[in-house]
């Protein structure tokens, strides 16, 4: 079977195989939503850093959650100098999107 066909995986793929395979996988959502949550809280702490304590995970675990958006992006979403970080343009408008979503998120009623 390959990959896309009735949004299932192929045959004897492991989960990190499946977080490549397509973004019905479980695997993969479940990666993206970290990634993001990690984007949002590095802005809102101008500091990977800070923003690894805060979500209880490593530095550089950070780092590669960032380096995946962007890959996936296609574009910059920090400047990195030395420990300075700074926000590109497109890294403050998902930042702003992702604000928004995460407040409706909160807001939304659990059904």
């Amino acid at each position: 079977m390959k990959i896309g066909d009735s949004g299932r995986h192929h045959a004897g793929a492991t989960a990190e195989e499946n977080c490549r395979c397509c973004t019905q996988c479980p695997t993969y959502q479940s990666r993206t939503s970290y990634a993001l949550r990690a984007f949002e809280r590095a802005v809102h702490l101008e500091s990977f850093t800070l923003a690894a304590q805060e979500l209880h995970i490593t530095q550089s675990a950070v780092s590669k959650h960032i380096k995946t958006l962007e890959s996936h992006f296609g574009c910059l979403l920090f400047v990195r100098k030395g420990h300075k970080l700074t926000v590109t343009n497109h890294g403050k408008i998902l930042a702003r999107d992702l604000q928004s979503a995460f407040k409706l998120r909160r807001l939304m009623p659990v059904i």
